[in-house]
Parts: structure tokens; C-alpha cells; sequence
């Protein structure tokens, strides 16, 4: 376990340490457009709302847990980046882990050893905070 903050950025990508690299296309870091996803959930009637609904409540959950590591044996209940953004869009109305890439999979179902701890399709962590109502799947 961490004992750091789990803290949110809310600023463009450009500006933070996850920058994209010149070179790199959505295909490369493996992105996925949810505008209309987000749209058709019910939640939010246009893209500005939904991105100040969403951000309004990845603020919510700042310095709210701290940020904890995947441990060797499973705990895959954490609160870090990939429960965030679960949790951030879970409120928007998206349920990502019904997300299906064109094959048919899971978007994210991953092949890498560790996953998506706190995000996985079969053990997500949905994170609250004092300011929301309480966490509750799409």
C-alpha cells in the first residue's frame, strides 16, 4: 500500500505526466471515442455537460482514498487511476466494462499479467465520495 493521496487532474492531457508522445495516435495508446456512448446513456443531453459533470465529480473523489497498489494474490479491490475513471464514467451512466471492441471482447478484458486492477470486468472498485450519492453500477 501507498500512502499517498489518490489525487485527480482535471487539465488537458498535453499538460500532464501522461502526455501523448508527438507519435502517438489513439490507436497507439489503445483509445476508445465513448462520446456517444456517454450521450446515450441518459445521464447527459450533450458532450460540454457531460464532460463538466465528470469532471465536477473526479473532483469529488480527490484526496479522498489513498492510492493503492495491486498486491501478488489478488487484491484487485484498489483505489487507483482505473477505479477513478471507472467510477467517474460509471456516474456519467457507462458502465465501460460493456464496452466491446469489434472482435467482440471486452474492452477491458487485457492480456497483461496484472489486468486492470480496479477496473476488472469481474472485480470492479466503485469509489464515493461524501459529496455523490452512493456508488452503484449502470
Amino acid at each position: 500500500m501507498n500512502d499517498s493521496l489518490l489525487s485527480v487532474q482535471t487539465n488537458l492531457l498535453k499538460d500532464s505526466r501522461d502526455q501523448y508522445a508527438n507519435s502517438d495516435t489513439p490507436d497507439d495508446r489503445l483509445s476508445y471515442d465513448i462520446t456517444d456512448l456517454l450521450l446515450t446513456s441518459g445521464v447527459y443531453s450533450d458532450a460540454h455537460a457531460a464532460w463538466a459533470g465528470m469532471t465536477a465529480f473526479a473532483i469529488a473523489l480527490s484526496e479522498e482514498y489513498r492510492y493503492e497498489l495491486p498486491t501478488m494474490g489478488g487484491n484487485i479491490h484498489v483505489a487507483n487511476s482505473n477505479a477513478t475513471i471507472l467510477s467517474v464514467l460509471n456516474h456519467a451512466g457507462l458502465d465501460v466494462r460493456s464496452i466491446e471492441t469489434a472482435d467482440g471482447s471486452s474492452y477491458v478484458d487485457d492480456t497483461r499479467y496484472w489486468g486492470h486492477p480496479g477496473a476488472d470486468k469481474d472485480a470492479p472498485t466503485l469509489l464515493g465520495s461524501g459529496d455523490t450519492a452512493p456508488a452503484m453500477a449502470a
